[in-house]
């Protein structure tokens, strides 16, 4: 399958925000010796890294679809970031192309990249038949994200999320 590229304009068909080129180039920059394979590994990479993105952070985000019937969940309609900067309408913000990119390595690297929400270990539960009644009890979590193993991912993300990850402090 080829990339289609979401540029901002509501592309039909789009299946990724980040092309080969982009990929590579932030991986380079990071020194991510991970990022290897052939064209089309690195392509399927992306666009099931595009969909994870979607899937487990697009509830969160600021704004609001540019349009309805959009297949991506960008563009969206202007806001200001966590960080006072305006995302404007009919862009793709970086750190979102970023996010993807991390989430592909992970793909490459073999990790799960569709995680169930990080809860804390439960600490009490009961039960109770009769009547039906139940309770439990978790401790305190001690990761902060979102999704298990997601760290840098939602940092990158941090700046466009409604909300941002408890625990964590937003620097202009």
């Amino acid at each position: 399958m080829a990339l289609i590229i979401e540029t901002g304009a509501g592309v039909t068909g789009a299946n990724s925000y980040a092309d080969l080129v982009f990929a590579a180039s932030y991986h380079t920059a990071l020194g991510n010796e991970d990022w290897v394979g052939s064209d089309a590994d690195l392509t399927h990479a992306l666009i099931v890294a595009c969909r994870a993105l979607e899937q487990l952070y697009g509830s969160d985000l600021k704004s609001a679809l540019s349009s309805a019937a959009q297949e991506r969940l960008f563009p969206r309609k202007w806001f200001t970031d966590n960080l006072g900067r305006i995302v404007q309408t009919g862009t793709i913000p970086a750190c979102w192309k970023e996010a993807q990119c991390e989430i592909a390595l992970m793909l490459l690297q073999e990790k799960d990249v569709f995680p169930t929400a990080a809860d804390g270990a439960i600490k009490s539960q009961s039960i109770t038949v009769g009547e039906y009644s139940e309770s439990t009890e978790y401790h305190v979590p001690v990761q902060k994200e979102k999704h298990a193993g997601f760290r840098r991912v939602e940092l990158l993300l941090a700046p466009i999320l409604n909300k941002k990850p408890s625990g964590w402090r937003l620097r202009a």
